[in-house]
């Protein structure tokens, strides 16, 4: 094989439950509060930042934007956003555990209503509101894939874009620079892909 080529795994997933799609959706007024909630799929969470500004760009103004992530068991992120500690985030990560979800991230946005819901309020409108997005949402089983990103010769981009969907696998992104950067999800049961793929000349494992 012909070509230069470096890459490396970067993250592993764990789980095959997860969403087919983003959902949103709002709960009825609780003393004047809205509450809107989201679940968008996402495959890691440096993409948290990026649903959470496209959530706000949506809906601008909110007084909160509470969130859970999930990628795995021992891979989340989980904020407040000034609620009340435990109020927010905590019930929502209840509803998406229970679910059994990963590689999502679910926001709850809440507009204040002038009127103070207490603790108590607090917990069971976000839990409602992750409730019914949850109630709403597609679960779908997805084979468990193994996420890495490749650097690339352009010669050799599209041959080894090709082989991945060959294999099984996925072609999340393409980002052109001086060389290719290919961000690929994998067979996590297969490694023979892997190694096929840093099997050309010049390869370097990160």
């Amino acid at each position: 094989m012909t070509g230069s080529c470096s890459g490396g795994i970067v993250a592993a997933v764990a789980s095959l439950r997860t969403i087919a799609g983003p959902i949103q959706h709002e709960l009825p007024r609780i003393k004047g509060s809205r509450f809107i909630g989201f679940i968008v799929r996402i495959r890691s969470l440096a993409a948290v930042e990026a649903v959470l500004a496209e959530v706000r760009a949506q809906l601008p103004g909110a007084t909160h934007y509470a969130y859970v992530a999930r990628i795995d068991d021992k891979t989340e992120r989980l904020s407040d956003d000034g609620e009340v500690r435990g109020t927010a985030a905590r019930p929502i990560h209840a509803r998406l555990a229970g679910a059994g979800l990963l590689n999502v991230v679910l926001v709850v946005v809440r507009y204040y209503g002038g009127t103070k819901l207490g603790k108590g309020g607090l917990v069971r409108a976000y839990g409602a509101a992750a409730a019914e997005v949850l109630a709403a949402v597609e679960v779908i089983e997805e084979p468990i894939r193994t996420a890495v990103t490749l650097t690339c010769s352009y010669s050799l981009s599209d041959r080894l874009q090709a082989q991945v969907i060959r294999e099984g696998g996925v072609v999340e992104r393409v980002d052109y620079d001086t060389a290719v950067t290919l961000t690929l999800a994998l067979p996590a049961d297969r490694p023979a892909v892997l190694a096929a793929l840093l099997d050309y000349a010049g390869v370097r494992q990160h």
